[in-house]
């Protein structure tokens, strides 16, 4: 009975009981532009968030400016879920650039945390162009309401982390199916799912005890699903990692 009682239990996605962190407000920082191979960046962006935040839900806009002057405002949209800013920057409101320069829409999941008595909000993020769709390099965003910078030592420290994420997504973004790939280290729980920007659950794709190995999964919005965005939450464990995935619109990259 006991054993009974333990596997239940084990078997059960974990959730996080925290009341979500209301985040609203003006934040500003900095975001640092990844280079090709993620292992360090090549350029910083003064960068700025107002948010709302009504329950879980949250709106708002992403200002970011470069050392130029040449700036980006894009409407904003996520929810908090325990100490995680899941968030998309969906639409150019207002911009300026360079010719030849096509600006990039942050996306991902962001945490919510206290350092030296203050909330920070950081972590690595992927980011696409804004008309073709295809993926940029990404970068590090770091943001509070007293505006702080990261040093290189710690940019470096989050890109690494990022890097060394089991999950590897392919095609991203996809027109009809992307296909999930992880290893598993160990003989324990994994449990994977399909969430959408209103922190919806869409799909489990996964939820059991596993042998190590390599594990493959395809998903494929369903056609009643008019998302275009997607987070993939996996669990080993007591390890929790979150890749964004984004769909194509069929037409000229992502909408």
């Amino acid at each position: 009975m006991k054993n009974s009682i333990f596997i239940a239990v084990l078997l059960s996605f974990f959730v996080l009981n925290l009341s979500a962190t209301d985040i609203s407000g003006e934040w500003n920082g900095t975001r640092y532009q990844f280079n090709e191979t993620k292992t360090e960046y090549i350029a910083e962006f003064s960068y700025k968030y107002n948010l709302k935040q009504e329950g879980n839900q949250v709106t708002g806009t992403a200002f970011i400016q470069s050392k130029s002057g040449k700036f980006g405002e894009f409407a904003l949209r996520g929810f908090v879920e325990g100490n995680q800013f899941y968030f998309e920057e969906y639409e150019v409101l207002n911009a300026t650039k360079e010719e030849n320069f096509v600006w990039c829409l942050k996306k991902g999941v962001l945490t919510i945390e206290e350092q030296g008595g203050k909330i920070e909000i950081k972590g690595a993020t992927p980011s696409f162009m804004e008309i073709y769709g295809f993926e940029c390099t990404g970068g590090v965003t770091s943001l509070s309401k007293d505006n702080p910078n990261l040093t290189e030592r710690e940019v470096k420290e989050i890109a690494d982390k990022d890097n060394a994420n089991p999950i590897n997504i392919f095609p991203n973004p996809f027109l009809e199916s992307t296909s999930i790939s992880i290893y598993n280290d160990k003989s324990q729980v994994v449990y994977i799912d399909i969430m959408d920007i209103q922190g919806r659950i869409l799909e489990v794709l996964e939820n059991k005890i596993l042998p190590v190995g390599p594990l493959t999964y395809t998903y494929s919005p369903k056609p009643s699903e008019s998302s275009l965005y997607y987070y993939v939450r996996i669990k080993l464990g007591d390890k929790m990692t979150t890749k964004s995935i984004q769909k194509a619109d069929g037409v000229g990259g992502i909408r």
